[in-house]
């Protein structure tokens, strides 16, 4: 049976902390409503600062060790996996590991997902993906493996795949890293189309690069340290506008 989405109308933690197997804190109880329907740049210049770690918590790929994360007013640690599906589905995320699969052609892999959540039968699902593909010119790698590809085409097929279910959240971890500036615009520039006249509402992306966020960042969140109330400041103004 296919799942209704549900729409995200907010993301908010409270006294939220995480640590790692090894017991090294993340985040300390950190309290925190993030501001919904912008594009929201995470900055850290602190290697192990917990951006990653932070994106894999919003995404509900992690849980908290101790207190709540909410989607739209449903804590997401206690509940199933049944009833987070429909906010899942209104969920894209991409991460700078990668997570394609090894055994899957690019087009399969950028397919899974509508065939999985029966989005489009296989041969709609195939259309869109290839025409996706074909706007960034890459169509030519659709049938060859992830190691058979130039990383930077194996690094934009991780990007294009959470597109493709038209979520109201896009989560991406260091989008920028493997891409010419040329492959950059044209992404920046199908975010900004997708944010106009589709389904995506909010972006959330870690960044170290500042140079490439201009023209898309609405609000800039720093985050050195996991302990301190979190600032978030304009992008154009840089004078913090939220303080929790």
């Amino acid at each position: 049976m296919k799942v209704q989405r549900r729409a995200i109308d907010s993301l908010e933690f409270s006294k939220m902390s995480f640590r790692h197997d090894s017991g090294v804190p993340i985040f300390t109880d950190v309290s925190f409503r993030f501001p919904m329907d912008k594009c929201l740049w995470l900055h850290s210049d602190q290697s192990g600062s917990g951006a990653t770690t932070l994106m894999q918590i919003l995404s509900g790929l992690w849980m908290p060790t101790e207190g709540d994360y909410q989607i739209s007013g449903l804590s997401v640690p206690q509940t199933t996996f049944e009833d987070f599906l429909p906010f899942r589905l209104n969920i894209g995320y991409a991460f700078d590991t990668g997570g394609l699969l090894h055994n899957q052609t690019v087009l399969e892999n950028l397919m899974l997902p509508l065939l999985y959540h029966q989005i489009y039968d296989y041969k709609e699902a195939q259309t869109q993906v290839v025409n996706l593909l074909r706007s960034f010119e890459i169509d030519r790698f659709a049938k060859l493996r992830p190691s058979l590809i130039p990383g930077s085409v194996r690094k934009l097929a991780v990007l294009l795949r959470p597109l493709l279910l038209q979520p109201e959240l896009l989560i991406l971890d260091e989008p920028w890293v493997g891409l010419n500036d040329q492959s950059v615009l044209q992404y920046k520039s199908l975010l900004l189309e997708r944010r106009q006249k589709y389904n995506l509402r909010h972006i959330l992306l870690s960044s170290r690069d500042s140079s490439r966020m201009h023209g898309l960042a609405d609000l800039h969140l720093e985050i050195n340290d996991g302990n301190q109330p979190w600032q978030i400041k304009s992008l154009q103004t840089e004078k913090n506008v939220v303080g929790l």
